[in-house]
């Protein structure tokens, strides 16, 4: 094994910490964005949203190749792999950047969800959350205002990390 539990254990949780401190830090202070890249644009310093994607993603590599079944690194790696590029590129407004942006996001949800789908398939529970948000929009749409791709992005990251943490842990026992 390349890297030992604690180590792994212990990236992953930095890994989680700092998507969720920016993510919360971000929603405390402009509010809720309609989607996590759309966090960029407002930022006074808008490389805080690289250096947070690539962080995300490098600090959750131990916790992936640790934690998963023979044959299904390749899809922690594909997720990352879209993390480093959704961070490459996040002026997505900007119509040369845009496409590297859309692959990156791609991959990122491709690649997490078939992670999580392979190595803790019931973790993928979390989106019924989703189909929940979706049925309440369909009811309240003028009481709230909707924000479905930020919620799926903060449950597929949810799905994500409770994976990893899941396997982490069985493999301590």
């Amino acid at each position: 094994m390349m890297f030992s539990l604690a180590f792994a254990w212990l990236s992953t949780v930095l890994s989680a910490l700092v998507v969720t401190t920016y993510t919360v830090s971000f929603c405390i202070r402009y509010g809720i964005p309609t989607f996590i890249s759309a966090s960029y644009y407002k930022l006074k310093h808008p490389i805080l949203f690289t250096l947070s994607m690539w962080a995300t993603g490098g600090l959750a590599i131990p916790g992936i190749l640790v934690g998963s079944d023979l044959h299904t690194k390749g899809f922690g790696f594909v997720a990352v792999a879209g993390l480093f590029l959704v961070g490459a590129a996040p002026r997505f407004k900007d119509k040369h950047q845009l496409p590297i942006h859309i692959v990156g996001t791609s991959l990122a949800i491709i690649g997490s969800t078939g992670w999580v789908g392979f190595n803790r398939p019931e973790v993928l529970v979390l989106w019924s959350f989703l189909v929940l948000y979706g049925l309440c929009l369909l009811i309240f749409w003028k009481r709230i205002k909707p924000k479905p791709l930020f919620v799926a992005e903060v449950i597929a990251l949810a799905a994500f990390y409770a994976a990893i943490f899941l396997r982490l842990f069985c493999l301590g026992k």
